[in-house]
């Protein structure tokens, strides 16, 4: 049984222990933060609660002498964190309320009907801070990048010291992976988080295999979504090597092997998310052909297909740069490749366009396979009787040379096909009408150099550390550049797909889609049945995206027009200022909904399950550091 001395000297060493962590506190509040702001609350209990927390810190109001300090503290949703006394642990803190009082009030002066002359004086008093702890880490954990940060299911000491974390000790303390792939730094309201004194801004950044489970970007026009799906490519080709496959339908993807016009200032968030505020990324173009653009602009060969992209799209981007358009051109004749090169911007223009191959019978099977490859829109029974249709037409004596001839030879036999196969009138109709799109499209038969171009393969233009642009502008219509985006998907998959199976190394691969809700729709020109086929695929990439290195990067500014299965598999979304109508469909808590519709432009709400520890975060977006311009607004 203890003793009144033995209990005294119990607490003698309790109170030794804890003055010694009190010492160590103090210093790892210096040490890991700008400088300690105040204390847990001396007067106040700190609760913990099924109902949650109730904690109270007291600022000192000398922090009212630095205003970006005193704007830190007094802003709601910010970051704080404190050591706690017992466990010594770092524990982030999210602001939750702020009470300003006058020391008349705290004094309990009573009101009178005249008021108070103006003092000065009454206004140094402390800053009441309610916090919610959200992480802890014990201190060896912020170095150890295995030591993960844990919830917080403990009450925080008395006299704990309270300070501003610094950008590296928040990120730890929030789980942001240190090597995250980064999206922004973190915001407060509009306002990025750059921490006081130091001009530091702890970075938002998800785990890689969140990329894998696919990403959507959404945004109203100006709101920041294409900025934000160019910084992503940015990261990704740049800092950690990987290969992007951009299908671009306005060319903004080609403008990245532009470095952006203007730098930044000392607190520029390109410089503190990247380290630099202007750059360029490699950049090879895959150019879909058609026979139209070929014949009005008379191009005959690789050359000329050099200089054409160069009138039409580089060279009115180099102006801007005050670049001499005066390129070098060497082309590979043997890779079908063409290289440019202009005052240190450097890219490969690939061409590529589909063989016709229908010289006899023996060649049906590839034929028709690459003809529903190519066009998404036959019907499941159209896909089945194309070879039947095709093999009665040449039976019956037809020799078409071309798209265009096929399909006149298909309309001019089209009795005698329905009495030989049996097809059924809809479904030989449905095919008709699809070798008729085909034949409308133009990229059958095109011709360079003297020979008819074909499928670049896909190793030629997937290459770690470079940004490949599939330029679909090219093709003009929604139609034809749905296609060939649907065609591009499905081979690139199968592609990394044998890659793996044959132990051939092959770079993570990310295929990003601006205006996604022309090519996912819920509805509209490509149909249910279509659409139906492309979820299909897409499902297939979800599933096993991530054991092929592979993943989707969709954006939209109209995300209830893209396909809900769409939007199902991208397990991270990022949400920037959108319209109320697109709430219900993004799945957005209570508390952001507001937030959603009303933040300024480049701000943005990150959800990513996966991705972040916490499951969400705003986060501030930089403009990029490679060229950013709308062309067609200068036109």
């Amino acid at each position: 049984m203890a003793t009144g001395e033995d209990t005294l000297e119990g607490m003698a060493k309790l109170r030794e222990k804890l003055a010694n962590n009190l010492d160590l506190a103090n210093i790892l509040a210096q040490t890991h933060g700008v400088g300690v702001v105040g204390r847990v609350h001396r007067f106040e209990p700190s609760i913990i609660q099924e109902r949650g927390f109730q904690c109270t810190c007291l600022v000192d109001s000398s922090v009212l002498m630095e205003e970006d300090v005193a704007r830190w503290v007094c802003s709601l949703g910010n970051y704080l964190a404190a050591v706690d006394l017992k466990t010594l642990d770092l524990v982030a803190l999210r602001i939750v309320s702020v009470q300003r009082e006058d020391v008349m009030t705290m004094a309990g002066a009573p009101e009178t009907s005249l008021p108070p002359t103006p003092d000065a004086a009454g206004l140094v008093t402390p800053i009441r801070v309610q916090v919610e702890p959200l992480m802890a880490l014990p201190q060896e954990g912020l170095e150890n990048e295995r030591v993960n940060p844990r919830v917080v299911n403990y009450v925080l000491d008395p006299q704990s010291p309270v300070f501003i974390p610094r950008a590296h000790t928040l990120e730890r303390l929030l789980g942001m992976p240190k090597d995250g792939v980064a999206l922004g730094v973190l915001s407060s309201g509009d306002l990025p988080l750059v921490i006081p004194q130091a001009g530091e801004a702890p970075r938002v950044m998800l785990r890689p295999k969140a990329m894998y489970q696919h990403v959507l970007i959404v945004g109203t026009t100006g709101a920041g979504k294409t900025t934000a799906l160019k910084n992503l490519v940015y990261e990704l080709v740049k800092n950690r090597g990987a290969s992007v496959l951009a299908m671009d339908s306005t060319q903004e993807m080609i403008q990245m092997a532009f470095p952006a016009r203007n730098g930044g200032g000392e607190r520029d968030l390109r410089k503190l998310l990247y380290g630099v505020d202007r750059d360029q990324l490699r950049l090879k173009v895959v150019v879909p052909l058609t026979r139209r653009l070929v014949a009005k602009e008379r191009i005959s060969s690789l050359g000329d297909l050099a200089l054409l992209y160069i009138r039409l799209v580089l060279g009115p981007i180099a102006r801007l740069h005050q670049m001499e358009v005066e390129p070098e051109i060497r082309v590979d004749g043997g890779g079908g490749t063409v290289h440019v090169s202009m005052d240190g911007v450097e890219l490969t223009l690939i061409p590529y366009a589909f063989t016709y191959t229908l010289r006899s019978p023996d060649d049906i099977p590839s034929f028709c396979q690459k003809l529903r490859s190519v066009n998404p829109f036959f019907t499941s029974r159209a896909r089945a009787a194309l070879p039947l249709a095709i093999k009665a037409l040449l039976e019956l004596g037809s020799e078409p040379g071309d798209m265009e001839e096929l399909f006149n030879e298909l309309n001019a036999y089209y009795d005698d096909i329905r009495r030989e196969t049996k097809i059924h009138k809809e479904t030989l109709d449905n095919i008709i009408r699809n070798i008729h799109l085909l034949a409308s499209w133009g990229i059958f038969g095109v011709e360079l150099d003297g020979s008819q171009v074909g499928e670049a393969p896909v190793s030629s233009f997937v290459e770690g550390g470079v940004l490949t642009a599939v330029d679909l502008s090219l093709l003009r219509d929604l139609q034809p550049q749905a296609a060939f985006l649907i065609h591009t998907l499905d081979r690139v998959f199968w592609w990394k797909r044998l890659s793996r199976q044959r132990n051939v190394d092959t770079p993570p691969l990310f295929i990003a889609v601006d205006e996604a809700h022309n090519y996912f729709p819920q509805g509209g020109i490509l149909g249910e049945e279509v659409i139906t086929l492309i979820a299909g695929k897409l499902q297939r990439i979800a599933r096993e995206g991530r054991k092929e290195r592979l993943g989707l990067i969709l954006a939209t500014q109209f995300p209830r027009d893209v396909h809900s299965v769409v939007r199902s598999l991208c397990n991270t979304k990022i949400v920037f200022r959108v319209d109320k109508t697109d709430l219900t469909v993004l799945d957005l808590p209570v508390e952001y909904e507001r937030v959603a519709t009303s933040m300024d432009d480049l701000t943005a709400i990150v959800k990513s399950p996966v991705g972040l520890r916490l499951g969400y975060a705003t986060m501030k977006v930089p403009l990029p550091v490679t060229e950013h311009v709308d062309l067609s607004a200068r036109a």
